[in-house]
């Protein structure tokens, strides 16, 4: 149906780049678009290794912090963790001022069980992002993991201090 024909659409846009004389910035990127848009359909029909095929096509065209972070979503649901850490550090170096990276790969860190990875991800968020309560609120969910209550309900402190409106 309607899902089968975007991806046809897309796949003739991913493909079309390789036909012209000379690739330009725009066309590559283009091209980077579609392998990325039909790699996110895939991953909402829970098609997974065409999805992967899709963002690693995407990166080898044009190298997207999206695309990272798909790839990441994917490694996490397999439950490498370790490789969508990777991911999301390479999506952080490309886009380092977007929290949901950082969020993404403290819980990586975390379901990877490198929990003090994880809290120094989210400390270092934190003081980037100083008005956002989720940073606060994750790192008091790794010290309630970690039996560490008081720092917890500090964390938890600190994330009604920044939204009142969650107690």
């Amino acid at each position: 149906g309607k899902v089968t024909e975007a991806l046809e659409l897309l796949l003739a846009a991913i493909n079309i780049g390789p036909r012209l004389s000379r690739e330009t910035e725009s066309n590559s990127t283009l091209r980077a678009d579609a392998a990325r848009l039909s790699g996110e359909i895939r991953l909402v029909e829970k098609q997974f290794s065409a999805a992967e095929r899709d963002f690693e096509t995407s990166l080898r065209i044009h190298e997207t912090a999206a695309a990272h972070a798909n790839l990441a979503r994917i490694y996490g649901a397999r439950g490498d963790f370790k490789s969508a850490a990777e991911q999301l550090r390479h999506a952080k170096r490309l886009q380092n001022s977007v929290i949901e990276w950082r969020l993404l790969l403290a819980e990586a860190f975390a379901r990877g069980r490198q929990l003090e990875q994880a809290i120094r991800e989210l400390e270092q968020t934190i003081i980037a992002f100083s008005t956002d309560a989720r940073p606060n609120i994750m790192l008091g969910q790794v010290w309630m993991h970690q039996k560490d209550h008081v720092r917890a309900r500090e964390s938890f402190q600190n994330a009604l201090t920044i939204e009142p409106s969650n107690q």
